[in-house]
């Protein structure tokens, strides 16, 4: 009896763990954001990050909301932390940086339109897509048990709350009440969309539309590629073009994202064209990491990286011998 009731408790929290994991080695570590001289800022980071995407990972399959959701969620989670929490979206002066690049009625717009659907992306749903084909056989369960539920949603509050004295004793720096209300508005409205806008999780699994892997992983490195450097002229002083017109580009490329969702995103993709999606946005946020890391001279961080992207390409490579055996 012990032996048959431990196996799913150990199973249980592989994917979490898994997970959890993902969620702070991608976003934080991998992308030169918390890089490995600042490790012992690791520790509050991962409670945080971890906590947050376990929670949307669970409220999506426990309401069966397909994995649109995810990044709908995901918006709403960049609200959350960007704005009401860091408040980066509406501080000029967010950690010392110059955010004033187009900034207009007290808003951060540029950096708030990337940083959003940064998070989305990087933070909430390549870990989450990641680890559904890992464990792609129990996707669709939860993997937290009701009371594991309410500690993980406690440890976000908890930390959420962490985060916001820790950067308000930083900066000393709060929101307008006006722009609280704009973020709240912001975070419901994404939350609606989750629940709205649905694309069924099984879809025409035979197309002649459906794209090559390697169209595929082209469209994923170039579209997320670009998203990251739309950071780079924030960081620039005397940038040559106006804020306008970095924020009309990433409206553009939202309106892409959308349309190739509508052309492309019914059709069912194999495991296997899953992986080259998700491996090629993550290739693009090696290289981001990467010339963050360079950039800053520090020679351990940056052996430190090569590391962990070599051990990345390795746990790939592991997981697609795993998806062909599957297919055969």
């Amino acid at each position: 009896m012990k032996t048959s009731n431990q196996k799913p408790q150990i199973f249980q929290a592989i994917p979490v763990v898994t997970l959890s994991f993902l969620a702070l080695a991608i976003p934080e570590i991998l992308m030169g954001s918390t890089p490995f001289s600042r490790a012992n800022e690791w520790l509050i980071e991962f409670f945080f990050y971890a906590s947050g995407v376990l929670l949307i990972r669970e409220i999506v399959v426990k309401l069966r909301l397909g994995w649109l959701a995810v990044i709908f969620i995901g918006l709403s989670y960049g609200v959350l932390e960007e704005g009401l929490i860091l408040h980066s979206i509406f501080n000029p002066r967010f950690l010392n940086l110059d955010l004033t690049y187009g900034r207009v009625l007290g808003v951060n717009w540029v950096w708030a339109e990337i940083m959003v659907v940064y998070h989305a992306v990087f933070s909430i749903s390549l870990p989450i897509f990641f680890s559904q084909l890992i464990f792609r056989r129990h996707k669709n369960q939860p993997w937290l048990t009701k009371p594991l539920f309410w500690i993980v949603a406690l440890i976000f509050v908890l930390s959420c709350a962490a985060f916001f004295f820790i950067f308000y004793n930083m900066s000393g720096y709060l929101a307008s009440p006006v722009h609280y209300l704009l973020a709240l508005l912001l975070i419901v409205f994404f939350v609606l969309l989750a629940f709205k806008v649905q694309i069924p999780e099984f879809g025409i699994k035979h197309s002649s539309s459906i794209p090559s892997n390697l169209l595929l992983g082209l469209v994923a490195l170039i579209g997320s590629g670009l998203w990251l450097m739309l950071l780079r002229p924030i960081f620039i002083s005397g940038f040559a073009y106006p804020a306008w017109s970095i924020e009309l580009a990433g409206i553009a490329m939202i309106g892409i994202f959308s349309v190739t969702l509508l052309k492309w995103g019914k059709i069912s993709l194999a495991p296997l064209k899953k992986l080259s999606v998700l491996t090629a946005i993550l290739i693009s946020a090696m290289i981001h990491g990467l010339d963050i890391i360079y950039a800053s001279g520090n020679k351990s961080d940056l052996w430190f990286e090569i590391g962990l992207i070599l051990f990345a390409f390795f746990l790939i490579f592991i997981l697609r011998k795993s998806l062909k055996k599957d297919t055969t």
